[in-house]
């Protein structure tokens, strides 16, 4: 019999019998939900899963990945920051509170679009 590879997970919480657990597989934190009793060990030195058993977990959250439709190139970016004002490193160090307004205008409709067809 083949020993179960198991995986660090941290437990963010319980719904009924399902636990959220987060994990994290190449640097990307993954969430999702899986039965509580595959959730093993306790909170010293960690729990764990099997990895087996997060494959099937039921996702949490909103798959940003696949459903946004940024429309960000680099000559909208450079566009939207000549339209600031910002030409030069000294006229970003002295606008950079603008950077914030126009990462929301680039970025912020495609983010709210995402979780409204989510």
């Amino acid at each position: 019999m083949t020993e179960k590879k198991m995986v660090p997970v941290q437990v963010l919480g319980t719904e009924g019998k399902s636990t959220l657990v987060a994990w994290d597989i190449d640097k990307t934190e993954k969430r999702g939900y899986v039965p509580a009793h595959l959730v093993m060990g306790h909170a010293d030195p960690g729990y764990l899963v099997a990895h087996d058993d997060l494959l099937p977990s039921l996702p949490y959250g909103i798959p940003f990945a696949e459903l946004l439709k940024l429309k960000v190139t680099p000559k909208r970016l450079e566009t939207a920051l000549h339209q600031a004002g910002i030409w030069t490193l000294e006229d970003l160090k002295q606008k950079d509170r603008v950077l914030i307004r126009i990462a929301t205008d680039l970025i912020g409709a495609a983010v709210w679009a995402a979780a409204q067809e989510a």
